[in-house]
């Protein structure tokens, strides 16, 4: 009877020194400073006279040139990542550019083949149309070079004084032998592109044109201009947000925006006491 009674008691005095939750204050838009508990009203009127104190003060002798400091790391971010991507854009889409016309040449060449009579039966139109064109260029290059050749013969009898023009004569000799290396490679370039026409399947103009519509694709970089304007776009239109529902407390409703970094401005609480919940 004795060990029951102390045990009672124990357990009593237990129950009496466990510590008591404070009760959850109410607070609407209708009530008066006076109907507000004294110790949430003092901290109602302090958070009021700092934010009053907060507007009134001057601004930091520091605050434009850190601004501008920010500013400048923001640009030179953007300039770091942003120029080598699209750098990279406009030689994806020089390429793309590349393989239009590769493949415009290819499909004319194709149809061509497609409506000559017969591979045997010279001159196709594909021939006709080479000739054409190997004829154009040979006509372009000779007056080329007959511009350079007149114009360095009304120098002939200076060159053997003046080693300038020794060294023009020898850029006019390099230069012929460029063109006659740019004759020979596009002569090449024709022997192949028949070579592969005779061997390429006839609907391999179907297969690609699906696997790669450019006319209708916009170019890489201005795919990712489009989506950096709408991150940059869409992370202010999210810290407006967030800034806008800021309550008396200082504290926001709003969740805080995502953070894609691991630095973090984490907002303090303004009152550290008590528990209040706001309802209207």
């Amino acid at each position: 009877m004795k060990t029951g009674g102390l045990g009672l008691g124990l357990g009593l005095g237990l129950k009496k020194n466990q510590p008591q939750e404070e009760p959850e204050i109410q607070i609407n838009d209708g009530m008066l400073i006076e109907d507000i508990d004294n110790s949430v009203a003092r901290d109602i009127i302090s958070v009021f006279e700092k934010n009053q104190a907060a507007s009134n003060a001057p601004p930091l002798e520091d605050a434009a040139f850190i601004e501008s400091s920010l500013k400048l790391i923001q640009e030179e971010t953007k300039a770091q990542i942003f120029g080598p991507l699209m750098s990279v854009a406009h030689q994806i889409d020089s390429g793309i550019s590349t393989v239009n016309d590769f493949k415009t040449e290819l499909s004319k060449s194709q149809a061509d083949l497609l409506n000559a009579p017969h591979a045997r039966n010279p001159p196709t139109q594909f021939i006709t149309r080479s000739v054409d064109r190997l004829q154009s260029k040979s006509i372009e290059i000779s007056q080329i070079l007959s511009a350079y050749t007149a114009k360095f013969q009304a120098f002939e009898s200076i060159q053997q004084q003046n080693p300038i023009g020794k060294i023009l004569k020898s850029e006019h000799h390099a230069l012929i032998r460029v063109a006659s290396k740019v004759a020979q490679v596009r002569s090449r370039y024709e022997a192949l592109r028949n070579e592969m026409l005779q061997k390429l399947p006839t609907n391999i103009l179907t297969k690609f044109e699906e696997s790669m519509d450019s006319s209708e694709q916009a170019s890489t970089s201005d795919i990712i201009e489009t989506n950096y304007q709408s991150y940059i776009t869409e992370k202010k239109n999210k810290f407006d947000k967030w800034r806008e529902e800021i309550d008396l407390f200082g504290e926001s409703t709003a969740p805080p925006p995502a953070q894609t970094t691991k630095f973090s401005l984490g907002a303090k609480p303004a009152l550290g006491g008590s528990k209040l919940s706001t309802s209207k």
